[in-house]
């Protein structure tokens, strides 16, 4: 995308993103680079360049124009400047810059191609003649020399704003400015003395509107945290009346539960006199029925009886019942 700015003494152009050629939505980037021109009419003009490259075509068409402008041109790159975007450096007489974090790559042309081999044969002397002007246009600036050129270009060669500048692809390396495409610095130089006159009453007023707040805000705190420890105390004191209170109606609960099972001891004492007695009672009983059992066996043995028979009581095993 092209972007131009016009101000009354100088014109900005800015390349974001890739070079266009003409397609059925809208012209090539060219053609706004072309109205562009005409519309600053020799003025100071700055070219931004933030792009990963794009058409061959267009990139050498816009190089051109730029050559080719009547004023003074400078160039700023910013960002990925790769491929055919590098091609937009080499304007002879243009002030080359790289802001700070700018990177750049150089290879060979590229194009996509179909047929049969002698169509093939020709796809690559299309390419081979791109690369040869591709190397004439980097000249301009790179006195590497044109074979060192070349094997970049083969390599596919990505280079840091330092090593551009030592190839002779940028003129200079330089941290963002105010103006242009690139932000300010993220720490700027100390303001001019004029404007830290012009601040330094507001600095003092705010300074002074700090201080009242923290005088307040102590005043306010240590009234909250008497206020806290008076009723911390109070709970303290609540909590200890609570807690003997507590323990009172405790103990009065172990003494009714101790008599409570004092006198279940004792009931319990008592029925068990009581059924010791009783089972006295059954064993003596049991004894006089054996008595009993005797004196009968004794009777029936006499009349010739058999003396096994048992007596009728209901709770002897059945046989033989004698009533009595």
């Amino acid at each position: 995308m092209l972007i131009a700015n016009k101000t009354e003494n100088a014109m900005q152009v800015s390349l974001i993103g890739e070079i266009m050629n003409e397609n059925e939505w809208a012209p090539s980037d060219a053609v706004y680079l072309r109205a562009a021109l005409d519309a600053a009419e020799g003025q100071p003009l700055a070219v931004w360049i933030s792009s990963p490259g794009g058409s061959l075509d267009a990139a050498l068409a816009m190089r051109a124009m730029l050559a080719a402008y009547s004023g003074p041109v400078s160039i700023h790159t910013a960002g990925i400047v790769a491929s055919a975007a590098t091609l937009l450096l080499c304007v002879p007489g243009a002030e080359v810059v790289a802001e700070r974090g700018s990177v750049f790559m150089v290879h060979q042309a590229r194009m996509g191609a179909a047929g049969d081999s002698a169509e093939m044969r020709k796809a690559a002397d299309v390419l081979d003649a791109c690369d040869d002007e591709i190397a004439d246009v980097y000249e301009i600036r790179m006195k590497c020399g044109r074979d060192k050129l070349r094997d970049m270009m083969a390599a596919e060669t990505w280079l840091r704003s330092s090593e551009a500048l030592a190839l002779g692809l940028v003129d200079k390396v330089a941290d963002a400015t105010s103006g242009g495409y690139v932000a300010e610095p993220r720490n700027p130089d100390p303001l001019p003395e004029a404007v830290s006159a012009r601040l330094s009453p507001r600095m003092d007023a705010i300074c002074s509107s700090m201080a009242n707040i923290t005088a307040a805000s102590e005043t306010r705190a240590q009234a909250l945290s008497g206020a806290v420890e008076r009723a911390v105390s109070a709970i303290a004191d609540a909590s200890g009346k609570t807690v003997a209170g507590v323990l009172d109606a405790s103990e009065r609960a172990a003494s009714a539960i101790a008599a409570q099972l004092n006198t279940l001891r004792d009931e319990f004492g008592k029925t068990r006199a009581a059924y010791d007695a009783q089972v006295s009672a059954c064993n003596s009983l049991e004894e006089k029925y054996k008595q009993l059992d005797k004196v009968l066996s004794d009777a029936i043995g006499l009349f010739g009886g058999d003396p096994s028979v048992y007596i009728h009581d209901g709770q002897r095993k059945q046989g033989f019942k004698l009533n009595v």
